[in-house]
Formats: structure tokens, C-alpha cells, sequence
């Protein structure tokens, strides 16, 4: 599924106040187990928890729910899988006010070390902050978002513009999950109108699919002022009459995608609504509850895989670390991958390997001063109308402890262990600087700082997000070494202001919400890091001063993160909801996994 890769970074290496985890457990080894998909997660991080965290990990939803009641303290499934599990009583509800007393507790003088001339943290206080959160209805507002107009979600559908906004989404899944009856009576019967999805889950990160490939510029077989779809994609690359002969799969050349069922069946899904005329009230990449049957689905998927069918083209895995490497690698290639976000930039790095970075350092050195379209090292294509992944982290009810009133009991020592590894691993730093905020639904301003009733809103933070040792450039938080790791966007608006380095664009009231602005060169970590890169396999090069090879490598990163940042798909009529995936019906799960393997067979 969606598995990513390493690429060179060093975990900063503290221990601060509150933070050293002392952990037990009733597993065998007396540790936290934390099960996620297989290189989804820091090796720097999993080296500096081994000895007090067990991590395990598995290739598919199916998988952790048969462990999960059992076996797992703390797992990241699919929203889809989530929302089970809530429904089934399996999940602890979260606490959010045990996160700030944590985060007091590791920066009781509001900065990291001890030197009063380097203050990089700002002080989580009792009076803001996640220190003042105490629900996930309070959460939500340390999310990506902003006040869009859409002020009544529980009553009007939202404009797609916002369809991946953490924020807005996140409410799209809390009314899905009320209409739905996901969430336990007795927690509406205490919270009202007051209901979060984050009551019971923390986001992890957020994704949605590309497709990359190397080698000239794809003509659009549809015209070409027309946008890519997902359709027009399987013209070029499958059996179509405008095949692309660098796809033909001989040799080592193979397409390669993930072995998911459920990621596939949503292309085959939007490809089937794109040809049924694209009627934005019915665009949906579920399955509808008439369709249950192993033909319904296997029509479905033919939609997709049907343009690859007897053509020995495709080569599908469950690990995308293997597909990134086998992308990256310039002597078995592959010039086309079906690609998360964050998967297509390891892939144009060199997915870690020393041979295949300096591969991919002089291909990108040499594309950016010749300056040429047709001769860049990997092309992106963004299709129109796409899905987006929202996995999350869920904490066993089981292995927590609670007080009289149901708040955590921090006092515990397992509890607490869990609740410092997600904070540290996960949340560490989401709080708010003074000049940027959410507002809230009535427009007033909401647990965050906001700016209501102005035409714009930017993001303008100057705290610096690394700190300096000695010897070494490390990074501070665990959490921004995993998005580093995995080059996925954080659904908290701080991380991920952080990791961009970019000003979200322009904010207004009227629903024209998003203008993109391109990545200011040097401003995100991404760039620290692919500089580095390009500083060791490149002779004479300055990352202060080269600004083409990072203009070159930050549009294609703005590219493969364009709808991810915003984008507009169709008008109002759409529902956000609808492009993340909802839990199936267990005769559908059934059928589908039975239709998806007779589809794969054929390939």
C-alpha cells in the first residue's frame, strides 16, 4: 500500500523533561506495539524507540484488524478502517488535554536546550495550545484550514476547493460518521452537536495518487489544453489507440503501481464517472449500495486494469519502497509509476541509494541549465479528478487507562508511554504562533489565533524549525524527521507550514480559496535535504547560490503537491467525503477482494 523509503536524515537525539518512556505492556517483551505499514516510518526514529517500542507491521487494512483488539497498542489504519472500529468499541477516545500537560512538561522554558540565544520552540502554556484542547471538536482547529464562508457543515455541501483541507475535510468525516452511525450513543448522549472524528482518531498524514514517468512530455491523447484524467492516462500508457511505445513493458520496463485493492478500485471508480459524463453530484470513489456483486466490481476495476490486460505491462507490490527503488534505479528502469505524493519524490531523488543519487543529482543539475521541459529526469501528471488518503492513528481502548471523569491517567505508566510516543512521534510541535490561526464555524475566532473578515490570510512564521549541535544540522522534533522521511503532507497546519517552507495563498470569503504559490527555494526542509544531495554527487555546487537546480527540482515538488494544496475540481454540488474512502459492507469487502484478484490474474 502506501510504503515509502529512506532518504538521508539523522534523528536529533533527545531526552527532554517528560519525555524519556519508561515503557511497559502486557506483551511479552513488556513494550509499547505500535503495528504500521512497512517503511511508512523513520528507521532513525524506530532505532531511537527500539528498546521501548515494539514495531510490527503489515501489508493491508484486512491485517490489522485481525491483530488489532489483540495484538496492537497503537496502529495507523485507513480512515475507512477507523471509523469500524469506532463503531465496534475498539479505540480508545483521545484525550487531547494529556497531550498539552506532556508538551508543557518537555519545553517547561519554551525552547529546546538550554541557551537563552537560541530560542527555536515556542512555550506551550497552559493558557493556549494544545494545552487548552481538551476534545478533538477543539483539535480540529490545529488542523490545516481556514474560514471558507461553508460555515454550517452538518447542513451544506462543501465546495471541492476545500476538499483537501484537513480541516474542512476532517468535518466532511465527522458528519459521515454521525449520518452514519459510526459514533457510540453514549459519547453523543455527553457531546451533543459538539462530535469530532478526533475524538477518537489523531490524522497521521494525508496523499492523494500521480502518475510519473520518465522521458519527453506526454501529449494529453484527449487535446492538449484539455486536463489530464485518469482516463486519458490509460490512452498513453495501456492498450489504447495513443499508446506511448516506452511503456510497452519489455524487459525490466515495467508500469508499476500498488498492489492495493482499494486504490485501484477508485481509479477504476473516477474512470467509470468520467465516462458516464462527469456529473459532479455523482462523483463518488465508492462503491454504491447497489453494487455488491463480483461482476459490479470486477466491471470496476476493468475500467482501470482492463487497459493492461495480456500485456505483461504491469507489476503491481504491496511495498512501495520496492517500487521507488525499482523507479529510481537507472539500470533496471521503469519510465512509469502509479505514485503517491510523497512516493513520486523519493523516486526523483534516488529513493536513498548512492548510485541512484548521483544518477538523479546530475540528470536534475543538467535539466535545470539547459532549462528544458521535454529534458527534465521525471514528469508528473496530476490528474483532474483524483482520491485522497487520509490515514490515521487509533490507540487501543484496551491499553490505556483511564480516570473517574475519562480523561487519561497520565499516573499510569503504559498510558502515559503511549501518550508521549504519539505526542513526540506524531504532534510535537502543532501549536500556533500569534500571527497565524483558523477561524471557526460562526466566524469567530476559534481555539487559535484567526484573522476573520480579511480578504487574506497568510502564513508568515519566522521561527526556525532546526536546531544546531556541534558537530551536526539536526531537526528537532520526531516529527519532522518521519516527514522528512516519508515527503507526505501533514494534516496539522503547523507541521506542515513547516515542512513547506510556503505561504498556504490567498484566503477569501467569496470560495475562490486557493491561488498557489510556488515553493520559495530554500525556505522548506525538503530543499535542506535534496541540497544536500546535490552538494555530494555535484562538484562546485552552492545551495545558496544555485537557484536554477532548485527552482528546476521545487516546481516539479510543487507539481506533485498541487491538489494537495489546492485545486479545483468541479463546483459545488461535490461533497469532499466522496473522494475518501467510507467502509464497505462485509458482502461488499468480500466481493471486491474476489472480483480485484480475478482482474490481477489477467495482467
Amino acid at each position: 500500500m502506501k510504503f515509502v523509503a529512506k532518504i538521508r536524515m539523522i534523528a536529533l537525539p533527545i531526552i527532554c523533561s517528560g519525555m524519556v518512556l519508561p515503557m511497559t505492556s502486557c506483551s511479552s517483551t513488556g513494550k509499547i506495539v505500535f503495528a504500521n505499514y512497512e517503511s511508512y516510518f523513520s528507521t532513525d526514529l524506530i532505532s531511537k524507540y527500539q528498546s521501548d517500542v515494539t514495531f510490527l507491521y503489515y501489508q493491508t487494512d484486512g491485517d490489522i484488524r485481525a491483530k488489532f483488539r489483540r495484538s496492537y497498542d497503537i496502529a495507523i489504519p485507513t480512515t475507512a478502517e477507523a471509523l469500524r472500529y469506532i463503531h465496534d468499541g475498539w479505540v480508545t477516545r483521545i484525550d487531547w488535554s494529556a497531550f498539552g500537560t506532556i508538551a508543557q512538561e518537555t519545553y517547561p522554558d519554551g525552547y529546546y536546550g538550554e541557551d537563552d540565544a537560541q530560542p527555536y520552540l515556542q512555550c506551550i502554556n497552559a493558557d493556549q495550545e494544545l494545552q487548552s484542547i481538551t476534545s478533538g471538536y477543539e483539535a480540529e482547529y490545529l488542523l490545516a484550514g481556514y474560514d471558507t464562508g461553508f460555515s454550517e457543515f452538518a447542513e451544506e455541501t462543501i465546495n471541492i476547493d476545500v476538499l483537501n483541507d484537513a480541516y474542512h475535510i476532517t468535518r466532511e468525516i465527522d458528519k459521515y460518521a454521525y449520518d452514519n452511525g459510526f459514533f457510540p450513543e453514549e459519547y453523543l448522549e455527553e457531546v451533543g452537536d459538539e462530535y469530532s472524528i478526533l475524538d477518537f482518531i489523531i490524522p497521521y498524514f494525508f496523499q492523494d495518487y500521480l502518475f510519473i514517468y520518465k522521458g519527453e512530455e506526454l501529449e494529453n491523447p484527449f487535446g492538449e489544453e484539455e486536463p489530464w484524467t485518469w482516463g486519458a492516462i490509460n490512452e498513453k500508457v495501456g492498450k489504447g489507440d495513443e499508446h506511448d511505445p516506452r511503456f510497452d513493458g519489455r524487459r525490466n520496463n515495467k508500469i508499476l503501481a500498488n498492489d492495493d485493492m482499494r486504490t485501484n478500485f477508485d481509479i477504476g471508480k473516477i474512470i467509470q464517472w468520467e465516462n458516464e459524463g462527469m456529473n459532479p453530484s455523482t462523483f463518488s470513489i465508492n462503491p454504491a449500495p447497489n453494487e455488491e456483486t463480483i461482476n459490479d466490481f470486477k466491471g470496476i476495476y476493468e475500467e482501470f486494469l482492463g487497459a493492461y490486460k495480456d500485456t505483461n505491462q504491469f507489476l503491481l507490490n504491496s511495498d512501495s519502497g520496492q517500487l521507488v527503488g525499482t523507479f529510481s534505479d537507472y539500470v533496471n528502469t521503469s519510465n512509469g509509476m502509479y505514485a503517491y505524493n510523497g512516493d513520486a519524490l523519493l523516486a526523483s531523488i534516488g529513493n536513498g541509494q548512492a548510485d541512484n543519487e548521483e544518477y538523479w543529482s546530475n540528470q536534475w543539475y543538467d535539466f535545470a541549465k539547459n532549462n528544458s521541459v521535454e529534458d527534465a529526469p521525471m514528469s508528473i501528471i496530476v490528474p483532474e479528478y483524483n482520491l485522497v488518503a487520509i490515514d490515521t492513528t487509533v490507540i487501543n481502548k484496551n491499553s490505556v487507562k483511564l480516570n473517574i471523569d475519562g480523561t487519561a491517567n497520565l499516573d499510569d505508566e503504559k498510558t502515559r508511554s503511549i501518550y508521549e510516543f504519539v505526542y513526540s512521534t506524531m504532534l510535537d510541535h502543532t501549536d500556533y504562533s500569534s500571527d497565524v490561526g483558523v477561524a471557526s464555524d460562526n466566524g469567530e475566532t476559534g481555539a487559535s489565533p484567526t484573522i476573520v473578515g480579511s480578504d487574506e490570510l497568510w502564513y508568515d512564521d519566522p521561527n526556525q524549525i532546526w536546531a544546531w549541535d556541534d558537530e551536526e544540522e539536526m531537526y528537532v522534533y520526531d516529527v519532522m524527521n518521519n516527514f522528512d522521511w516519508v515527503m507526505y503532507i501533514s494534516p496539522w497546519a503547523k507541521i506542515d507550514q513547516y515542512i513547506w517552507g510556503y505561504q498556504y495563498g490567498k484566503v477569501t470569503t467569496g470560495g475562490d480559496l486557493y491561488e498557489y504559490e510556488p515553493i520559495d527555494c530554500g525556505a522548506d526542509y525538503f530543499w535542506e535535504t535534496v541540497s544536500g544531495m546535490f552538494t555530494d554527487y555535484i562538484e562546485g555546487f552552492d545551495p545558496d547560490e544555485d537557484d536554477d537546480l532548485c527552482e528546476a527540482w521545487a516546481t516539479m515538488m510543487g507539481e506533485a503537491y498541487k491538489i494537495l494544496i489546492g485545486n479545483t475540481y468541479f463546483d459545488e454540488e461535490a461533497k469532499a467525503i466522496n473522494a475518501i474512502e467510507v467502509p464497505l459492507s462485509d458482502l461488499q469487502k468480500s466481493n471486491m477482494y474476489e472480483s480485484y484478484i480475478r482482474v490481477k490474474n489477467t495482467l
